[in-house]
């Protein structure tokens, strides 16, 4: 009996012990189930977050081209305003050229010049003195002009005189014909004379076109220093007559260009005097000194000088410039500011205001600017020139030179 009760409760604990094994697997298949539902639930999570940034960085670089796009558009449209401004600048620029063509392209002819010399002998009528001591009275045989230390020769290759430092040309003319007999029978030789050495005279030649420019010199100086004397001898004859004015001389070598130079050897006294300065030895101009304040109320004075063909705008003594304003197109040369500040600085012009033809060599050496000239403090000396294109702009430029005065 005990041993059948015993058998049953071992049967009873087995088919416990079966069940709860039934109970276990199945929780451990809900609770697998669940796990993969979790699972499945984190990974979709996971998709979908994935999609969202993906979906995020799409727009993000949607946006970013948006952008780049209206940039690139709006960089489009600026390089097209700014291709366009360049346009009209060009054809403002083009047709500023045409019209400064059209001034320049008109030829100088002779009655031209000899109408321009008349002018110019009227208007240094006024001052009857001279500035540099000339010795007319001398000639070739007269000891005091062989005691002259430095002679200046200039004449065409026909052998007609232009300038004389010393002398008159009625007096020299026995010597004129020397350099250009030596110039003529060295050229027959195929050869180009340059310089002469005879006892302590250095004779230089410098031969440019049609006319023929000698000095004779006593003096320590090198050969190159007095060929760039000479140079600026030649650049004087521009200054009044242009290129086209000497080319005449090609067509008819017998011209006196004297006729046409009028009453202008004075500037070439001068001019020579100044050659012995520092600005000449150095090519340099000087500035005159000015505190900041009064240089830039001056500068602002000038640069307010606007009129559509004006080139440059010069405020200057005898002893140096004060101030100077021009164009971005073409800077003014020190060898023409040189010929330029030689120009105004004679006594003759400082009563009235000045209108002039002249020729800038560095500028433009074919064509004739307009000279405004106006000594607006005629006590310090101050002159005030502009320079313009237009032949008609005096009452223009008249109208600019009150302006500067009242500042």
């Amino acid at each position: 009996m005990t041993t059948l009760n015993e058998q049953q409760i071992n049967e009873n604990k087995d088919s416990e012990n079966i069940n709860s094994l039934g109970i276990n697997k199945d929780q451990n298949q809900e609770e697998k189930k669940e796990n993969e539902e979790e699972k499945q639930e984190i990974e979709k999570e996971n998709e979908e977050q994935e999609k969202g940034k993906e979906n995020e960085k799409e727009n993000e670089e949607q946006e970013e081209k948006e952008k780049e796009g209206e940039e690139e558009e709006e960089e489009e449209k600026e390089e097209k305003e700014k291709e366009e401004e360049e346009k009209e600048e060009e054809e403002k620029e083009g047709k500023e050229e045409e019209e400064e063509e059209d001034l320049s392209s008109v030829q100088v002819g002779e009655e031209d010049l000899k109408k321009k010399a008349e002018n110019f002998n009227q208007q240094l009528s006024q001052f009857r003195g001279r500035r540099y001591q000339k010795h007319e009275e001398e000639g070739i045989h007269d000891e005091k002009w062989r005691n002259h230390k430095k002679h200046y020769l200039v004449l065409t290759q026909s052998g007609k005189p232009i300038y004389t430092r010393y002398g008159s040309d009625s007096k020299l003319s026995s010597f004129i014909c020397v350099p250009q007999a030596l110039v003529a029978f060295v050229i027959d030789l195929g050869d180009e004379i340059k310089c002469l050495k005879a006892d302590k005279h250095n004779i230089v030649f410098d031969i440019r076109g049609p006319i023929i420019l000698v000095c004779v010199s006593k003096l320590d100086e090198s050969t190159e220093q007095i060929k760039k004397q000479l140079k600026y001898l030649h650049s004087q004859i521009i200054f009044f007559l242009s290129i086209r004015g000497i080319e005449m001389l090609n067509e008819r070598p017998q011209l006196d260009l004297r006729t046409y130079l009028g009453g202008t050897t004075k500037f070439f006294d001068s001019l020579i005097h100044r050659m012995n300065s520092y600005d000449f030895i150095t090519d340099s101009i000087k500035f005159l000194k000015l505190k900041p304040s009064i240089r830039e109320k001056v500068a602002s004075a000038l640069r307010e000088t606007k009129f559509k063909f004006l080139r440059f705008a010069i405020l200057l003594t005898d002893s140096g410039v004060i101030q100077l304003t021009q164009t971005k197109k073409k800077a003014i040369s020190t060898h023409d500011l040189f010929l330029l500040q030689n120009f105004s600085q004679d006594p003759a012009f400082r009563p009235n205001e000045i209108w002039s033809p002249l020729c800038l060599p560095d500028y433009n050496s074919k064509a004739f600017v307009h000279a405004y000239l106006n000594y607006i403090d005629k006590k310090q000396k101050i002159c005030l020139l502009l320079i313009s294109l237009d032949p008609t702009g005096f009452m223009d430029l008249k109208t600019q030179s009150e302006k500067v005065v009242k500042v």
